[in-house]
């Protein structure tokens, strides 16, 4: 056996037709193959919305907000993204992945396999979402440091799951990679993605808010 039989994908599919052919073929790793395509396929359906958060930008135009309603609308956004994010750590939970690609020496669930991936972009999608409608709130002029620094909590949540699908992508490729060449291993596939919000963000919001407490009162 060649080479290229043992190992006929090497790459990721970008496309519907690579991804029913990986099914079809079900080579070595498919299962990681199959995840990178399906992460790949979702995430581009948000390219524009990820763009318009690169620069900043809004299409929406959203509610005015008087100083007295202030720190509802604040506690109300920060609670909204904490829930996306604290769900974006356990869609990829250890036993979330057992299930979805097997154990050792078991054969993955394609349908598990593309239903977590759908999953992880669909939350990232809602961060998207979440900064459109944070950034098209119409607060005082006093009050946009203030809604800059609420919007910037969402910032490495989202730019984490974008790069983490490129990373995996380059990850798995290489593992396949070396593992057609014969390189030996362990060569491990890593499908972990670290979200946290620094405690010096925190720390600008808090003192933000003890500045503009005379505006609200």
């Amino acid at each position: 056996m060649t080479e290229i039989d043992e190992y006929p994908v090497r790459r990721v599919p970008l496309d519907q037709s690579g991804r029913l052919e990986l099914q079809a073929l079900r080579p070595p790793l498919w299962e990681y193959l199959l995840f990178g395509n399906a992460l790949h396929l979702a995430r581009a359906e948000h390219e524009a919305r990820w763009r318009d958060f690169q620069l900043g930008y809004s299409l929406k135009i959203g509610p005015v907000i008087e100083p007295k309603q202030l720190p509802d609308v604040l506690r109300e956004r920060l609670s909204h993204v904490s829930a996306i994010v604290s769900n974006l750590e356990s869609i990829l939970s250890r036993t979330a992945q057992e299930r979805a690609f097997g154990k050792p020496g078991e054969s993955g669930d394609p349908i598990l396999i593309e239903h977590m991936a759908r999953r992880l972009i669909d939350l990232y999608a809602l961060l998207l979402g979440w900064s459109e409608e944070t950034r098209a709130l119409r607060l005082p002029d006093w009050a946009d440091r203030l809604k800059e620094i609420l919007t910037a909590y969402a910032a490495q949540p989202i730019e984490r799951t974008y790069y983490f699908v490129d990373e995996f992508i380059e990850n798995i490729e290489m593992v396949i990679t070396k593992l057609a060449e014969g390189q030996p291993g362990p060569h491990n596939v890593e499908i972990h993605v670290t979200y946290e919000i620094g405690d010096d963000l925190s720390r600008q919001f808090d003192q933000e808010l003890d500045r503009v407490r005379r505006y609200i009162n």
